[in-house]
């Protein structure tokens, strides 16, 4: 705890386009050229591994291009069964190896003791070996991902501060020492089963340049008198930043949360009074931004009027695709577009919905836009659903919110038996240790999915597999994330596997996007014969405008015309 007290003195920011200055996913074995090979290596192409009990170790050759020791070490880890060690190596020298005949000098950051089954998680440990002695300098369990590729990253700085991230997240940190000045980077795997192994490593060099301020005008606020909500669009990390997991949140003058999405709820304030917030971002490489400071006023009374979604104990009026709530006012308009299937007779209908409820203005002033565009255009969602974690700082979760096809969100406050629930209309039981949302039925969807840094959603876990109690079942695979650049780190659906495309994980719908940062869908083909085939058109980036106030408010793009390209009709 004392190493992420020291860090949580600094700060983090938000994705570019960062470029790593060697990358390698060993296609044709280990190039001597570019790594010094310690120890036996039971396969040299990917994954790469070693299943001997002492191990192997690469170790860079490769200058970093600033001639300092500062660095990032980033990886792939596939992690199919139990077992092995993989390891990352910083400020090492060229005859590396850590235990259990360790050589050489370095700061090694161990992942082992993998537990897959009812969740997956591993041990991870941070040792130094200098001068021949060996230390253990921190001890922890973290999450991972089963059957996924993990992505593991460490980031040394200047004077010997050390970061490491787990699939994104910030799991350990501690205060420059310089015990050991410099050295190169490296990775290494002990006793692993075949399976398993680095797919992929690349080093990158260090990012100094700070992230820039959260933008005041996109700040939304939401009081009740007893709570505050915030939400604020991702602060820019430039064009060749590295990226922004973290934002850290004052509230008169006193730290309060260190988050890792763009959201904070803060249920400690009292009605009638005024708070003064502070956020700043920070970025994988440490460096912080400016503070955006705003005040916020709570009410002595109010009570939340928006209700989105199609919820059944709501009653709706229309019949073309609307379902306008007669308690909210709140217009839900539906497009089905395809439905999956799998054994057993189970279908999985998806379309586009969209919420005419996209903004709220509260106390006659703050004004909340909860519209999004993660590549479907202004306000559309197109999903089986999602959950949202709401964290009280950086690791607490206060609660989750379930937001289902049609954009209803249900909350999930109820902590009991290891699984949360919630006391609306809705039957469900969320399991984050494992990922997966339990159904009456006994069905289940399993969230490998997490949008990632970058991403107007980020942080919104998506399901990746859908499993009747027969053990029947179907995925979807998403599109990698602007930044993070791996598959299922954002909202954006990708594949569609189904029965009727064959025995197997096979493909029966793909979606095709457009290119750059803000891709938008273009496109669903499908493998299985049928008129689920769409185009989609857009409008050009426009000038979003407040609707009470007329006010710029950012940009937006609107989608304009979906045509069903099986049977020639299209929706304008």
């Amino acid at each position: 705890m004392k190493a992420l007290v020291l860090l949580s003195m600094l700060a983090l920011p938000a994705f570019g386009q960062y470029s790593y200055y060697y990358s390698d996913i060993f296609q044709y074995g280990i190039n001597g050229t570019y790594w010094q090979s310690n120890g036996t290596w039971t396969s040299s192409t990917p994954p790469l591994y070693s299943s001997a009990i002492g191990g192997a170790s690469l170790i860079s050759k490769v200058p970093v291009p600033d001639g300092t020791a500062s660095y990032e070490l980033r990886t792939q880890v596939k992690l199919d069964t139990a077992g092995g060690t993989y390891v990352h190596y910083i400020h090492a020298t060229q005859d590396a190896m850590t235990g259990p005949s360790p050589s050489g000098t370095f700061y090694s950051i161990e992942w082992s003791n993998l537990v897959l089954g009812s969740g997956c998680q591993m041990t991870m440990t941070v040792n130094q070996r200098v001068n021949g002695v060996f230390t253990q300098r921190s001890s922890q369990v973290v999450g991972c991902q089963q059957g996924a590729l993990n992505t593991m990253r460490t980031v040394v700085i200047d004077n010997g501060m050390l970061t490491v991230y787990m699939n994104e997240m910030l799991v350990w940190g501690t205060g420059g020492d310089n015990v050991i000045p410099g050295g190169q980077p490296g990775v290494g795997v002990i006793n692993a089963p075949a399976g398993n192994g680095f797919t992929l490593v690349q080093l990158g060099p260090l990012d100094r340049t700070a992230p820039s301020a959260v933008d005041r005008g996109r700040i939304a606020t939401a009081t009740l008198p007893n709570s505050v909500e915030i939400q604020w669009q991702s602060a820019s990390d430039g064009p060749s930043g590295v990226g922004v997991p973290q934002y850290w949140v004052m509230r008169d003058g006193a730290l309060v949360a260190l988050l890792r999405s763009n959201y904070f709820l803060d249920q400690t304030v009292q009605p009638g009074q005024t708070y003064n917030y502070g956020i700043f971002p920070v970025d994988y490489h440490v460096n912080q931004g400016p503070t955006t400071t705003f005040s916020v006023t709570t009410p002595t009374q109010a009570g939340e009027a928006r209700r989105v979604g199609v919820r059944p104990d709501g009653a709706y009026w229309g019949g073309a695709g609307e379902q306008i709530d007669m308690m909210s006012g709140n217009l839900n308009f539906s497009v089905p577009l395809l439905t999956a299937t799998r054994r057993g007779g189970w279908t999985l209908p998806l379309g586009l919905s969209y919420n005419s409820q996209n903004w709220r203005r509260d106390n006659g002033a703050a004004e909340w836009n909860l519209g999004r565009d993660i590549g479907y255009g202004y306000g559309w969602m197109l999903m089986a659903g999602q959950m949202r974690p709401h964290y009280t700082d950086t690791w607490g979760i206060h609660h989750w919110t379930y937001v289902d096809s049609t954009g209803a969100e249900y909350r999930l406050d109820q902590y009991i038996n290891g699984r949360w629930r919630s006391k609306e209309s809705v039957y469900l039981a969320w399991d984050d240790t494992m990922h997966r949302l339990w159904f009456p039925d006994g069905s289940y969807w399993n969230f490998y999915c997490v949008s990632g840094a970058g991403e107007a959603d980020r942080g919104t876990y998506y399901p990746t597999a859908f499993v009747d109690r027969n053990g029947n079942m179907t995925g979807i695979e998403y599109k990698p994330g602007f930044v993070v650049g791996l598959p299922d780190t954002s909202g954006r659906i990708g594949k569609i596997f189904d029965l009727r495309a064959g025995v197997g994980w096979n493909v029966a719908y793909q979606f095709s996007y457009t290119a750059g940062q803000n891709p938008h869908l273009s496109q669903i083909t499908n493998t299985i014969s049928t008129a689920e085939q769409y185009t989609f058109g857009y409008g050009a980036e426009t000038t979003l405008l407040s609707p009470f106030t007329g006010n710029a408010s950012g940009t937006a793009v609107m989608l304009n015309i979906i045509t069903n390209t099986g049977v020639n009709l299209s929706h304008n």
